[in-house]
């Protein structure tokens, strides 16, 4: 059985005076906040906290940031500097071990079958319409963190991962609720734009600039509707195609609920709404643009 991060941070005694690294995940937390030129140090403890708790549960895979304040913080505390390159190859290989583990798990949970649909069916489209009250991008785990990237990719702002070896570039049209000042797609900007400093440890100057440009190109729009109108929340693909493929998404406690839409309510959502949605695009109404929110 592979040994958990857990066993390496807390257990084994790699530390100095043949004690463990850490003494539990505060203690790691605070060592990460003590390190000088990193961004936790400027976050408050229960932030950087509730982020261990989350890569040490399998809920998130761990970002390059966060990554690289626990290698900092081993090499702040081991022993045996010949031996360290081993343990954390060793350890974050227990992390993808632990997070692969859960993902496994949790297709029993979820319906996998449709999400994995969704994500094959996605990865070949060229024309994406979501619809949605929360987009993936203001939830937080595994499979949220999936469409997260696979978005990424598709605009060609991040390089894709081997598994996606059949991706299609897309456009993509999002439209959410405009109730609380377009909250939600202030919320949706911002978020990608963390996410590329964050996850992707692109600096926030050329992050501004990549979703500008993205943006500006029609590659991603993003509009407000009446709210009613994301009450029946729609993934649809190649949506001026006569056959569409649409798929519903909603979240429960961060993770997607997923279904395929027969073709029966496919049409009918074409019939009653897409008109409308494509209206909205036409004509540059409600549209929220990258540059309102910076």
């Amino acid at each position: 059985m592979s040994k958990s991060p857990s066993y390496f941070l807390f257990e084994a005694r790699v530390g100095k005076e043949n004690t463990p690294l850490f003494e539990n995940q505060i203690d790691l937390a605070k060592s990460i906040m003590s390190l000088k030129d990193h961004q936790y140090k400027s976050k408050r403890e229960s932030t950087v906290r509730s982020s261990l708790s989350q890569i040490f549960t399998g809920e998130r895979n761990v970002s390059k940031n966060l990554r690289k304040a626990i290698e900092d913080a081993i090499l702040s505390r081991y022993d045996n500097l010949s031996h360290v390159e081993s343990f954390k190859k060793d350890l974050f290989d227990s992390f993808k071990y632990q997070s692969e583990s859960r993902l496994i798990e949790k297709r029993l949970d979820i319906g996998d079958k449709d999400f994995f649909d969704l994500r094959n069916e996605t990865e070949k489209a060229s024309e994406i319409i979501i619809v949605t009250l929360e987009p993936a991008e203001l939830h937080h785990s595994i499979y949220a963190d999936e469409l997260k990237n696979q978005l990424l990719y598709k605009l060609g702002v991040i390089k894709p991962t081997p598994e996606y070896s059949n991706l299609v570039e897309a456009n993509y049209k999002f439209f959410l609720p405009n109730s609380k000042n377009s909250l939600i797609a202030i919320k949706f900007w911002k978020s990608l734009r963390n996410r590329l400093n964050e996850e992707y440890s692109m600096n926030i100057q050329l992050a501004d600039k990549t979703l500008t440009e993205i943006n500006n190109l029609g590659k991603l729009k993003v509009y407000t509707i009446d709210e009613e109108l994301c009450c029946f929340p729609v993934i649809a693909l190649q949506y001026n195609s006569i056959k569409i493929t649409s798929f519903c998404v909603s979240y429960v406690r961060n993770d997607p609920s997923v279904a395929r839409y027969s073709d029966d309510v496919t049409q009918l959502w074409k019939d009653t709404h897409l008109k409308k949605l494509l209206t909205f695009s036409e004509q540059g109404l409600n549209e929220i643009k990258f540059t309102d929110i910076i």
